[in-house]
């Protein structure tokens, strides 16, 4: 079940209108929440270059299509091949994201890609390439004591 009880990944949007929304294809396992980037092939997959800059804030949305075992439509894996629902993030906006586990935010920090579709605190200017950060951490979550990922409220920069 979806933590918190967020059932979608838009947790506000900056535009009246609602987030841009698109489709494209998965090349690989895509859980909803994830930043992803697009391929050579111009497929979708998880973001994987830690620090790096992203290509657009691309991040996958929950499908409107509701699995065989009942499974929350936000916690409901896009694999291979499927169709995947994602958004271009815009400044302002807030999504339900992940952050990857052993990291440590508070509210406002600045999170870039941690690899693997995952977010991660980041010092702007230190080791970081020009449009590395995401966002900023929009709630303070402490994963120290545990190595996997949890969703944090990200509001896009």
């Amino acid at each position: 079940m979806a933590a918190e009880g967020y059932r979608r990944i838009t947790i506000k949007a900056a535009s009246p209108f609602g987030p841009i929304q698109e489709e494209g294809l998965a090349a690989a396992t895509i859980t909803p929440g994830e930043l992803l980037e697009i391929d050579s092939n111009g497929n979708l997959i998880p973001h994987d270059d830690e620090d790096e800059a992203v290509q657009g804030k691309l991040v996958a949305l929950e499908t409107i299509h509701a699995d065989a075992q009942g499974t929350e439509q936000i916690d409901a894996t896009y694999g291979s091949g499927d169709l995947v629902y994602y958004t271009i993030g815009q400044s302002g906006d807030v999504f339900y994201m992940w952050l990857e586990g052993s990291e440590n935010v508070g509210e406002g920090d600045f999170l870039a890609s941690g690899g693997s579709g995952n977010l991660h605190e980041i010092t702007p200017g230190t080791d970081t390439e020009v449009g590395a950060v995401v966002a900023v951490a929009a709630e303070d979550l402490d994963l120290t004591a545990q190595a996997a990922r949890a969703r944090i409220k990200a509001r896009i920069i």
